[in-house]
């Protein structure tokens, strides 16, 4: 789906969103913590891309891009542990925090 979007930022970087969502849907399920690293490194590779073509002021690539790169690392962190214990309440897909809010952003 997102292969149709015309713009190629908004491509790029909701299909990092993707990854990335993809990879914390596994955590949740339990999966061991090799099979999130490649969903998390190509999440990072699309924000890359988006980054190099972003609108002026948006920087939501390379927040998006830093936050796979501290999941990854606590990854290595928590070994043994509970994956899920450390994704953060904000780590919900935008349409969830839209229905929070009532809509609104």
């Amino acid at each position: 789906m997102f292969q149709n979007l015309s713009d190629p930022y908004e491509r790029f970087y909701y299909l990092g969103l993707l990854q990335e969502r993809r990879a914390k849907a596994q955590m949740r399920a339990g999966r061991p913590a090799q099979m999130l690293i490649g969903s998390f490194q190509e999440a990072m590779r699309c924000f890359e891309e988006a980054e190099k073509i972003r609108p002026p002021r948006n920087d939501d690539a390379v927040l998006r891009w830093n936050r796979c790169v501290r999941l990854l690392e606590k990854i290595g962190e928590v070994e043994g542990e509970s994956l899920e214990s450390f994704l953060e309440d904000h780590d919900t897909a935008p349409v969830e925090m839209m229905r929070r809010s009532g809509g609104r952003k």
